[in-house]
């Protein structure tokens, strides 16, 4: 809906599950471990089922978070005693690179007519607009995210558009192949089908 939510997805050898303001929205059983790996993508799959909204606060972890960690991040924007290996904070005035501030080298590379805006979760920041036609934020690849990689958490801030909603998918995160049809991957994002199964390695929510 037209509001920020906080979104998680949490993978690890043989569950997947998203979070939707610090509750579990659905999990299910991963049917691929390990997943087909792929360049990282926010904002869509690369070439489909783009966003169209704002994110803001992008964080990924090395590991399960269990529930009470991801209330945690929820209500208080970290998770005291845990760091993330990818961490992108807005202030309004980036242009195509997104920089990582945890220092690890995870640039975000924008493609694509792109937006930055004042103000996000944090007022006096800012945040990162999506307009739903060709744009997205490249990630590359990483250790991380590779076949070989057993579990992470990713999360965001996200402000959706529901007038955008035209009976198809919004990727908001995804580790694969771009294509959440093809089943493998791993991805979250929103569903605006009416009742379309999800694929077998990622998991969609409506607002």
């Amino acid at each position: 809906e037209d509001n920020w939510h906080h979104i998680v997805g949490r993978m690890n050898s043989t569950h997947i599950e998203l979070f939707v303001d610090g509750q579990s929205e659905g999990s299910r059983a991963r049917t691929r471990s390990p997943h087909n790996a792929g360049t990282v993508y926010m904002g869509s799959g690369a070439s489909i089922y783009y966003m169209f909204g704002a994110m803001d606060e992008n964080k990924v972890y090395d590991f399960w978070m269990d529930n009470e960690q991801i209330l945690e991040l929820y209500e208080n924007h970290t998770v005291i005693g845990d760091t993330p290996i990818l961490h992108y904070e807005y202030d309004g005035t980036e242009t195509t690179t997104i920089t990582d501030e945890t220092g690890n080298g995870h640039t975000g590379t924008i493609s694509g007519n792109f937006e930055t805006a004042r103000g996000g979760i944090v007022k006096e920041q800012g945040s990162y607009f999506f307009n739903g036609e060709y744009t997205y934020m490249d990630i590359g690849t990483s250790p991380l995210f590779e076949a070989t990689a057993t579990k992470f958490t990713a999360g965001m801030w996200a402000y959706i558009d529901t007038e955008s909603f035209d009976g198809t998918v919004q990727l908001l995160f995804d580790s694969g192949t771009g294509d959440p049809n093809i089943n493998n991957g791993f991805y979250f994002g929103t569903d605006d089908r009416g009742g379309v199964n999800s694929p077998l390695n990622g998991i969609q929510f409506a607002l």
